[in-house]
């Protein structure tokens, strides 16, 4: 026998922790990986379009002590895979997105020598013992990039 029941109280499954809205930008959601949403110009992973933009939302996986926000997100800069990234915390930009405090900086940096040069723009958001990292890059239209980052990431959420 079939049968079906409704529970009014259970929480969506995969219901995501965050969200940005993409709407009316050349981006669009390509799939959710490990925890983190990945945006591109086509939604394919890896793109399959000339325009390289993409945009990776994640958050940090266990609890961190963060006692300096400048200096952590300075040291989590430095982790990415780019040559030289020259960062220093005068030049992080304080930002409000939906009641979270966070640092934002974008550099040109390059992940090899035979790589293309890329725009990147790094957000780090702190909520408590966690943070949101949200990570733009694009290979050419560096400003025109760079202002669809601030745009989008400004709608950042928390979904409860």
């Amino acid at each position: 026998m079939l049968t079906a029941v409704y529970d009014s109280n259970l929480k969506e499954l995969n219901k995501k922790p965050f969200s940005i809205y993409v709407g009316n930008t050349k981006l669009e959601e390509a799939e959710e990986r490990a925890g983190m949403m990945f945006y591109t110009v086509d939604g394919e992973i890896p793109t399959q379009s000339q325009d390289k933009t993409a945009l990776i939302i994640g958050t940090s996986l266990y609890p961190v002590e963060v006692e300096n926000t400048k200096s952590y997100t300075v040291t989590r800069i430095r982790q990415l895979p780019y040559e030289d990234t020259q960062v220093v915390e005068d030049q992080l930009r304080e930002v409000q997105i939906n009641g979270l405090s966070g640092l934002e900086f974008d550099f040109r940096g390059s992940k090899g020598l035979d790589r293309p040069e890329e725009l990147v723009y790094v957000l780090m958001l702190y909520e408590g013992p966690k943070y949101y990292l949200l990570i733009g890059n694009a290979i050419d239209n560096f400003q025109t990039n760079l202002e669809l980052f601030r745009e989008v990431v400004s709608t950042f959420q928390i979904n409860e």
